[in-house]
């Protein structure tokens, strides 16, 4: 389980006060579990599991004659999680061999901008992205190429992601010429693949592949 929190607040004030404020949280790494000799035994699991929770959150404040106020927060989750049974394994089981891949993921980003005074200029952005990024598939379960079940009962293989990403700002301004802006934004590219290679064999009652996003 990966946590990560940040929180950022600016204060200005005076004939010319400016106020700034960045947060910024960013989860990266990777869990991967595999299986890569040979296993002769009532049953197998390979599970590789990730849970990441990215949390920012910045104020800026300002106030005086001239005013400015200035935010960012950022969250943004970017691991990968995987679980294979390597090329080289050779697995025979009484019962079942489950092969999981699973992430949990949530990116929450919040700002507030508050800025008085005769001339008031505020400015905010938001971000809450999930994904490692265009090609890149972060959760994965594969039994790869070359890989052996000889005998099992039930063969499960599952590539399982859930996230959220949520992102929100407001600027708020007051003054005799007041100039505010506010964005925010979401992203993900978050994927999630099942492979069996070529090459691979697998003996068994049942087959099972799920890949879910």
């Amino acid at each position: 389980t990966n946590t990560s929190h940040a929180m950022a607040a600016g204060l200005g004030g005076g004939f010319a006060g400016i106020g700034i404020a960045g947060a910024v949280a960013n989860i990266g790494g990777s869990a991967a579990a595999h299986s890569d000799g040979t296993v002769d035994s009532d049953s197998l699991t390979v599970k590789g599991i990730a849970t990441n929770d990215a949390d920012a959150s910045g104020a800026a404040l300002a106030g005086g004659l001239l005013a400015v106020s200035v935010n960012y927060s950022n969250a943004d989750i970017h691991d990968t999680v995987s679980a294979r049974l390597g090329a080289g394994s050779h697995t025979s089981t009484a019962h079942d061999v489950l092969v999981l891949a699973s992430a949990t993921n949530k990116a929450h980003a919040e700002g507030l901008g508050v800025t008085v005074g005769g001339i008031a200029i505020g400015g905010m952005v938001t971000t809450a992205s999930v994904g490692a990024g265009v090609g890149v598939d972060e959760v994965v379960a594969s039994i790869d190429a070359g890989a052996q079940i000889t005998n099992a009962r039930f063969v499960t293989v599952q590539a399982i992601s859930s996230g959220e990403a949520y992102a929100e700002g407001e600027s708020a301004g007051g003054g005799a010429i007041s100039v505010t802006g506010s964005l925010a934004e979401t992203s993900s590219d978050q994927t999630t693949r099942v492979n069996i290679g070529a090459g691979a064999k697998v003996t068994a009652q049942s087959v099972s592949l799920l890949s879910n996003n």
